[in-house]
């Protein structure tokens, strides 16, 4: 009976539907690639090895080249709109593709076309001054537009075998990324060679975790479909999740969402609790003065515990067989500037008429008042 009054009111139902809503919108908003960060926001950069070793010449072992282009072809069907792709490859140089903005699968065909004329001819790999380009192009198009994230992703078989009039040079990595230190940069080295016995990759890994945190090697010992169209395409997935779940306004996210419905039920219970301390209180005097020795009866308004209380002749509270009236009298509580007060509702044609003061709605501790032929005497506890 109490929750039934309850949900009648119309700031309750209110307040119900927002609590039962609000997470519902909120979950749908977070859930939008155009809710502040906008599907496909990335730019790649694809660095592929095209020395000999990658045919299994030169001490390279066998020729994966051709499966290397194949499930390359696959990774990028999977770019989104809006990402960009560099493609880069090399040996003893460094080719650089023009830059190709994802707008459909005719620019993913594009740089497909790219990938597929590329051969491994090179008779070195320059390591060093392919990662002094793919930085380069990374800083170039870091500034080009703010707020796009940055991906590398180097294919090679690990082998640093650097032209013969570059082998004086040492192999310094950390003196090449010094000035890109503290990048948000992502890394991914998918390396083809024996992983344990590489220690110049070690020495890559190292130098360019220094440049960001997000640097990763990825093991191709079982071949170029699990490492690129598997592991590398995972970790790619991941990456570009987590990036746009911490760039969601904080307005979106779970936790903010869950304080929001905690708030509100908090709300709502507090409501309901100031609600429910709304009743009748206090006890009523009442006899027929009508008669000539009338009985002074007494009810005990506080222990019905309701926030109206009907008085009539039959299906009320208070039944008075006697009381000359044809439908219900009420005492609704209610609440005044903090405070419960009850007030007086009559059948049409019935008008209390008060005898220690003048007429009014509300009833208070002491006021006696006549409703047809019974006299009624309030008193608050």
């Amino acid at each position: 009976m109490k929750l039934v009054s309850l949900l009648r009111t119309r700031v309750f139902r209110m307040m119900v539907i927002v609590l039962i809503a609000l997470p519902f919108i909120l979950l749908n908003c977070s859930s939008d690639d155009n809710s502040g960060v906008p599907a496909g926001g990335k730019d790649m950069i694809l660095v592929l090895d095209t020395s000999l070793s990658m045919i299994g010449k030169g001490g390279g072992g066998n020729n994966i080249f051709p499966k290397v282009k194949d499930s390359l072809g696959k990774f990028i069907s999977k770019l989104e709109e809006g990402d960009t792709l560099t493609v880069m490859t090399f040996d003893t140089g460094v080719t650089t593709y023009p830059t190709v903005k994802i707008t459909g699968d005719n620019d993913k065909d594009i740089v497909k076309q790219y990938v597929s004329l590329v051969e491994a001819k090179g008779q070195w790999t320059h390591t060093m001054k392919m990662m002094k380009t793919v930085f380069e192009k990374a800083q170039e198009l870091e500034r080009q537009q703010a707020g796009r994230q940055q991906m590398i992703v180097v294919l090679t078989d690990g082998l640093d075998d650097p032209p013969p009039a570059m082998r004086d040079e040492s192999f310094n990595l950390k003196k090449v990324s010094s000035a890109y230190t503290g990048k948000e940069w992502y890394i991914y080295l998918v390396n083809f060679g024996e992983l344990k016995k590489n220690k110049r990759l070690a020495q890559v890994e190292h130098a360019l975790k220094k440049i960001t945190p997000h640097t990763k090697v990825i093991s191709g010992d079982k071949g170029p479909q699990k490492a690129i169209e598997t592991d590398l395409q995972q970790d790619v997935d991941r990456s570009v999740s987590e990036r746009r779940e911490s760039q969601k306004p904080f307005f979106f996210k779970p936790w903010f969402i869950a304080i929001v419905v905690i708030v509100i039920l908090l709300l709502v219970l507090f409501f309901f609790y100031r609600y429910s301390k709304i009743k009748v209180t206090g006890s009523l005097e009442y006899y027929n003065h009508a008669l000539l020795d009338p009985y002074v009866e007494n009810y005990n308004l506080t222990n019905q515990h309701l926030r109206e209380v009907l008085i009539g002749t039959s299906g009320c509270n208070l039944n008075i067989r006697d009381l000359d009236v044809t439908s219900a009298i009420r005492l609704r509580a209610g609440r005044q500037k903090g405070k419960i007060v009850i007030e007086l509702f009559t059948p049409e044609g019935v008008t209390p008429e008060f005898v220690n003061r003048d007429a009014g709605n509300f009833i208070e501790d002491g006021d006696k008042f006549v409703l047809a032929n019974f006299t009624f005497k309030y008193m608050a506890d």
